[in-house]
């Protein structure tokens, strides 16, 4: 007998070698959920006609898979790959695990990642771009160029780790509005049918971005989750960003079960500049009772609990975070899920949620190998919405979680928003005032140069700022432009190895000069007069673009870069 499931994901990869009768009949069955009688109705044969192609179907999948085992080595590869990202997580948190054997692993999974090619939606964004490129241009749709783009939607969610139920119902809605008036009747149908996947994907991952509520003084959030999704780490960059936002937070550590737990949160406390009040090993919810007095009289209007966690969920973890639930007025209760984990997070997610009845969800590591499967499955599957992403190992790595956006990245439509405030973060509006001056009466130096290059840098990687335009996201030409920020390092290197007298004046540096700024950079000659002429051809495109300015009595826009 084959199940539903496995019917669904061999349909998937063999839908090809089918009939086209075949085709229609187990894709009617399965990923529409019609009756045997309402397929018949559909395809205009006998119920019985339906029964015979749906068994045929399914005898063919069985006997493609036990020749290519395709689905099952996908499959068994995935499990091998968690293993060792598993194993590696272990290794490094297990005092004399042999350096040797951790960087065997590391270099496994490396390979593992050149052939698979997956990112943060990497591997997910491309699939949905691909199969929607194919219905543009087109200037009218048929009810079979739907179904084609959405078999090709539903492999690819599925692919990323979105859980089962969530990709089945999401395909049926967006197919649903697809082959309703709003795109038969369009005249860029195409454009609808995208916009109608960007809003569905907006609305599975929750629709809108929900923030803490910060109403309650002092604001109590605890953190949950299990040992090694990052709990600690993502309490400090936390504590950091509602630093930034103006409020007074203090860190409170709770967990006494693992060695250095407490200094470790002390450590990254200290490097965002927010204290840590802890009481050693204590009883957890008596320390966490005696901060929040300690808070109310100092001042804090924000205080993050960071608890003990498990390698599995168990009776006594619960009990304790209930006990410390049951001790403060938790305003916000967090669960901080390892997006690595996939669907595994999604079964943490329900386990947490039933004991704690959760408010938000916290997803680590979406800068790794994770598919995408957590952030689009968690919504759906436990009703609690993500609040928090985190993108690195930096401290300032920490972002609101804002569905829309994302969803518009995943489409290829880019994230402009996003691209303007971290550029607003970043920018220092009076340092642009005088650069704006200094160009207009061409007396910009290499030290602003370098000024500039320090604020774009500010902003994040440049790959990834590109990634944000629209249009890059499904352009390969522009999407795999490589960076070199090494490149962007000597240049900094080689201005700061000039004197200041150089840097305001470049034309007094001679040979024996650029001889010493090289060496003091770590560079070659050859690439101190590079950068010397790229700096005299802007110059000269500066004074160009002034002289047009005046003509047209325009303003100049943004500093150049």
């Amino acid at each position: 007998m084959i199940y539903h499931f496995e019917a669904s994901v061999l349909y998937d990869f063999y839908s090809t070698l089918l009939t086209d009768k075949q085709k229609d009949a187990i894709d009617l069955y399965y990923n529409d959920d019609l009756t045997m009688t309402e397929i018949a109705d559909n395809l205009g044969v006998s119920k019985q006609a339906v029964s015979n192609l749906i068994k045929s179907a399914n005898e063919k999948l069985q006997a493609f898979e036990e020749d290519l085992h395709l689905a099952d080595m996908f499959y068994k590869s995935q499990k091998i790959k968690e293993d060792l990202i598993s194993l590696h997580e272990k290794g490094k948190k297990t005092e004399g695990f042999p350096e040797d054997i951790l960087l065997e692993i590391e270099n496994i999974i490396d390979e593992f990642k050149s052939i698979e090619r997956w990112n943060m939606f990497e591997s997910l964004s491309e699939r949905i771009q691909s199969s929607l490129a194919k219905i543009t241009g087109k200037g009218k749709l048929s009810e079979k160029d739907v179904d084609m783009v959405m078999r090709e939607v539903k492999m690819a969610l599925l692919e990323a780790d979105v859980n089962f139920k969530v990709v089945k119902d999401f395909t049926k809605t967006v197919k649903e509005r697809c082959v309703g008036k709003e795109v038969m009747e369009s005249l860029t149908p195409a454009q609808q049918v995208i916009k109608i996947v960007n809003e569905e994907l907006t609305a599975l991952m929750g629709g809108k971005e929900e923030k803490i509520d910060f109403s309650i003084k002092p604001t109590i959030i605890l953190m949950c989750g299990l040992q090694g999704a990052g709990k600690t780490t993502t309490s400090a960059k936390l504590a950091g960003l509602m630093k930034k936002e103006g409020k007074n937070p203090m860190l409170v550590g709770v967990d006494i079960y693992r060695p250095a737990a407490i200094k470790q949160l002390q450590v990254v406390g200290e490097k965002v500049k927010v204290p840590v009040f802890e009481k050693g090993t204590q009883v957890p919810a008596k320390t966490a009772k005696e901060a929040v007095e300690y808070a109310k009289q100092n001042n804090h209007d924000v205080i993050i609990i960071d608890t003990a966690g498990r390698l599995h969920i168990d009776e006594d973890l619960m009990n304790e975070l209930r006990d410390i639930k049951s001790a403060v007025d938790v305003s916000e209760i967090l669960l901080v899920l390892d997006s690595m984990t996939g669907q595994d997070a999604v079964n943490v997610a329900k386990s947490f949620n039933d004991t704690l009845e959760l408010t938000g969800v916290v997803l680590t590591k979406l800068d790794g190998d994770a598919r995408g499967g957590a952030a689009l499955s968690i919504r759906s599957v436990v009703d609690k919405p993500i609040k928090f992403i985190t993108t690195g190992e930096k401290l300032d790595k920490i972002e609101s979680f804002k569905p829309d956006r994302l969803a518009s990245r995943i489409l290829g439509m880019g994230d402009v928003l996003t691209l303007i405030e971290k550029a607003e973060a970043a920018y220092d509006e009076k340092k642009a005032k005088e650069l704006e001056q200094k160009m207009r009466e061409m007396t910009f130096t290499l030290d602003d140069f370098l000024d500039q290059m320090e604020q774009v840098r500010k902003m994040g990687p440049i790959n990834e700022l590109l990634g944000m335009l629209p249009g890059v996201g499904n352009n390969k030409a522009l999407k795999n432009i490589q960076v070199d920020e090494k490149q962007m390092a000597r240049i900094e290197a080689i201005i700061k190895s000039m004197t200041k007298e150089e840097r305001y004046k470049p034309e007094i540096i001679d040979q024996s000069r650029k001889d010493r700024i090289a060496s003091g950079a770590g560079v070659k000659s050859n690439e101190v007069s590079k950068l010397l002429k790229q700096f005299k051809d802007t110059k000269k495109m500066m004074k160009k673009f002034n002289q047009m300015s005046k003509k047209s009595k325009g303003r100049m826009g943004m500093p150049f870069f």
